[in-house]
């Protein structure tokens, strides 16, 4: 934990947490700044960018909610989920003790997370995949497979496959890059198709 101070002088608590650790330097860390009121836009990123981690999120109580926002050193991002564990942890263990339940507001919608103990679960914003079917040619000529189905969600992509096979060493997010925007670009084999199609996912 430590100070940063704000272009207008006020000091603010900065918390540095390791999350999925079990022992110090290690996990998955995350900074998290607790604020009264947002701070301008570039001011957070700025902050972020000095931290130097993968994630810097910052929260603002809003009634019985806290609204929470994700920088990386270079952008705003829509949701993080090491940084909202982490940021639940300082409220469960330094800001509200005796909270059992945080509700976020975020950019992605709103999830949770509960504590039981020394355990923590989080209920991530729903991503409900549409059909990218009109995209299917291209996905198969990345990929170098057939695909049964091709669905994507805000930041995923799926590729059902009807039969195992390896795929082509291609670097799947750049080459996908020309389908759509950058995104991650997973592969799966069918187990039904019959199910797959009664989903209307073909």
């Amino acid at each position: 934990m430590g100070k940063i101070t704000a272009l207008a002088g006020n000091q603010r608590t900065l918390y540095q947490i390791d999350a999925f650790a079990d022992k110090v330097f290690s996990g998955n860390p995350a900074a998290v700044v607790p604020l009264e009121n947002w701070l301008p836009e570039d001011t957070m990123q700025h902050i972020a960018m000095e931290n130097n981690l993968s994630e810097t999120a910052f929260i603002v109580k809003e009634g019985e909610r806290f609204a929470i926002r994700w920088f990386t050193p270079i952008a705003e991002v829509d949701l993080c989920g090491h940084a909202t564990l982490a940021t639940a942890f300082v409220i469960f263990r330094y800001l509200e003790p005796d909270t059992q339940e945080i509700e976020f507001d975020s950019r992605s919608g709103p999830l949770s997370v509960t504590r039981k103990g020394s355990k923590m679960r989080m209920d991530f914003p729903k991503d409900i995949p549409q059909s990218l079917s009109k995209q299917k040619g291209k996905i198969d000529r990345v990929i170098g497979g057939n695909t049964v189905a091709v669905m994507k969600g805000k930041d995923d992509i799926l590729a059902i496959l009807a039969q195992a096979r390896p795929a082509r060493s291609t670097n799947h997010v750049t080459a996908f890059s020309r389908v759509s925007r950058p995104l991650h670009l997973h592969c799966s084999l069918c187990r039904s198709l019959s199910t797959l199609s009664a989903n209307g996912s073909g």
